[in-house]
């Protein structure tokens, strides 16, 4: 998922990524599969339910189409 978003960036651009903190068991709920998400990107915002993340294009990296 964190390749299609780097591959949908333009030049220079910015994704903001969204994980919830309040998960305690990672397993099957009503909606579907919920896990512990840890990202190795800069965090803009930690609150005690939710991380944004934000993943950058630099500029000369390839993009592919």
């Amino acid at each position: 998922v964190l390749e299609n978003i780097q591959d949908l960036l333009v030049e220079d651009g910015v994704a903001y990524i969204t994980v919830r903190t309040d998960v305690k068991l990672a397993g099957m709920t009503s909606k579907g599969y919920q896990g512990l998400v840890v990202l190795d990107l800069p965090i803009v915002r930690k609150t005690s339910t939710y991380i944004i993340y934000s993943m950058e294009k630099k500029h000369g990296e390839k993009h592919e189409d």
